[in-house]
């Protein structure tokens, strides 16, 4: 693909970008790894912002799980499943 295209490998980001209304330009099987798809979507400051979304979401006290999309009445709510994992310190 050409430079104006930008590659994303993880399969949740992807998801979330379709969800916000990016468009996929192409996809294609990894050569070096048979499980691992390649994803291609054209690179513009607006999809720049919404992964930098996903990163904070993602990095905000857990791991995206899951994401879907519910429509009602012509509206759409996206939702994020988040998994918290932390650690219970005990101090004496």
């Amino acid at each position: 693909m050409e430079n104006n295209y930008i590659t994303i490998y993880s399969r949740k980001l992807v998801g979330y970008l379709l969800l916000k209304g990016f468009k996929m330009e192409d996809f294609q099987k990894s050569h070096k790894d048979s499980e691992r798809t390649i994803f291609y979507f054209y690179n513009s400051p607006e999809l720049s912002r919404a992964k930098m979304e996903f990163d904070r979401l993602k990095n905000y006290k857990g791991s995206i799980v899951n994401i879907w999309e519910v429509r009602i009445n012509g509206g759409s709510i996206m939702y994020l499943e988040i998994e918290i994992r932390f650690t219970v310190r005990k101090i004496i």
